[in-house]
């Protein structure tokens, strides 16, 4: 982020894929990317903010999804350039790339932001919130979509589930 003249930015992982909005919904029946916008607003972005945002919607190419959710996050005056990996680096840097190791680069830049917004449902923003503690961020720097969902139970909750249901030969995910 430094080498592209960003020494300072904050952070989003966006999960809005379209698998993931028909998985969970809220509580409001909001759309997610409307709480992700009230979550930066309460952490303090602005319309000058440089947003460095991982989402699969940037791996997919999308760019009239990529446009969209600019354009929204613009409008909310949360952001004034939208950054993410495959704008800043050349499509041959992740060639040969599986999915996990293209998000360990945004969970190793996304470490560095002076303020995220996540979904605490999502083991990717839980872990990263707990890794970006270690690495000496405040911990109160996470902004959770989901405040009142604790993500580490969801988690522990999870795999019971999916232990029982190994047992029982109906795992969906195993």
């Amino acid at each position: 982020m430094e080498a592209a003249g960003y020494a300072t930015f904050l952070g989003a992982h966006l999960r809005i894929e379209p698998d993931w909005s028909t998985v969970y919904t809220t509580d409001q029946g909001q759309d997610i990317l409307g709480l992700y916008i009230k979550h930066m607003k309460k952490a303090g972005f602005q319309p000058t903010s440089a947003v460095y945002a991982a989402s699969g919607i940037f791996s997919y190419a999308n760019s009239t999804e990529i446009e969209r959710v600019r354009a929204r996050l613009s409008a909310a005056g949360v952001c004034g350039t939208l950054l993410y990996k495959e704008m800043l680096l050349p499509h041959e840097a992740f060639q040969g790339l599986h999915s996990e190791q293209l998000a360990l680069v945004d969970l190793l830049v996304l470490t560095r932001a002076q303020k995220l917004v996540g979904d605490g449902r999502s083991s990717f923003a839980g872990f990263l919130n707990q890794y970006r503690v270690l690495q000496g961020q405040p911990r109160d720097s996470f902004y959770n979509i989901q405040p009142r969902f604790n993500p580490f139970v969801f988690t522990r909750r999870r795999w019971l589930l999916q232990q029982h249901q190994q047992q029982a030969g109906s795992c969906v995910w195993c």
